[in-house]
């Protein structure tokens, strides 16, 4: 099983993913692939179950398909805005279209990545594991400052 090494709260910690497709056979396919390959996966089947789901779990990277009923995963983006810096998660979209459309507003939400469907589930991983590493990364940039802050203001 892999695990990755977070230093956050100094404990290893599985990468946390949080999947919302309305396809339910891909749902599952894909979460039962991820979770096979070390990451803990909570699954969802729409945009509203995302962002419920994101608030409770906060995830690592959030992966989205563009359409999806009660809000498509730019719309789930766009209703996350509000959490901490720190805790905001990684965005991976997931669609079947080849417009030019969805990929524009996928560099404009600054998405970590766009797979188009179908796809291959060791390159979704390896592309995960990526977006995990980043995100993690950040956050302990974020700790390491806040630390160095409380550190200034306890020798003034």
């Amino acid at each position: 099983m892999l695990v990755h090494a977070g230093r956050i709260g100094g404990h290893m910690s599985k990468p946390v993913i949080l999947m919302a497709d309305d396809d339910c056979a891909l749902l599952e396919a894909v979460s039962t692939r991820l979770s096979a390959a070390g990451f803990e996966v909570h699954a969802v089947q729409d945009g509203y179950m995302a962002v419920q789901a994101a608030r409770r779990v906060r995830p690592d990277v959030v992966l989205l398909d563009v359409g999806m009923p009660a809000g498509d995963g730019f719309s789930v983006q766009d209703r996350l805005q509000n959490l901490e810096a720190r805790d905001m998660p990684q965005f991976v979209y997931m669609t079947g279209s080849r417009e030019g459309r969805v990929t524009r507003e996928a560099r404009a939400k600054n998405a970590f990545a766009l797979a188009h469907k179908p796809f291959d589930g060791r390159e979704l991983a390896v592309v995960l594991r990526s977006a995990v590493r980043q995100r993690r990364a950040r956050q302990q940039a974020a700790a390491d400052r806040e630390r160095d802050e409380d550190l200034g203001d306890w020798a003034t």
